[in-house]
């Protein structure tokens, strides 16, 4: 160092540095919240299905109706050493097929939990995750 005009220069090179290494690590926590997001969200899309593929098994409508007594519910899911509860809800509304004797339902099976959410800004438990299908008696 001959002169100040070095300690300026380090002194500028330091916030630099302490401005860049600030952004990495708020980089580094919006990675890991839309990881953690996207893993709830995985998880309230595969129980949707298994619930949907569960449902496409039933062979008739009393059973149907059966099987729809046990909802709303709530879904655990243990995930490393805590639990999340799931609330699912499905609905079956009547389609109708002019000049058809084939009784069609169209079921949707409603995923909440108090962590999902639209983005990163939002408040949690806002979001639902919805999965739909058409079920179909003779």
């Amino acid at each position: 160092m001959n002169d100040y005009s070095d300690l300026i220069y380090l002194m500028g090179a330091m916030i630099v540095f302490s401005l860049l290494s600030l952004q990495a690590s708020r980089m580094f926590q919006m990675n890991n919240q839309v990881q953690i997001n996207a893993e709830i969200e995985y998880h309230a899309v595969s129980i949707a299905q298994n619930e949907i593929d569960q449902i496409k098994w039933i062979k008739s409508e009393s059973a149907l109706n059966d099987h729809l007594n046990k909802f709303p519910q709530k879904v655990p899911l243990t995930v490393g050493n805590d639990t999340l509860f799931y609330n699912v809800n499905i609905d079956i509304a009547d389609i109708t097929i002019p000049n058809s004797n084939i009784k069609n339902k169209k079921v949707s099976v409603r995923v909440s939990n108090k962590f999902l959410k639209n983005n990163s800004n939002n408040n949690k438990g806002n979001r639902n995750i919805e999965l739909g299908f058409i079920k179909s008696f003779n």
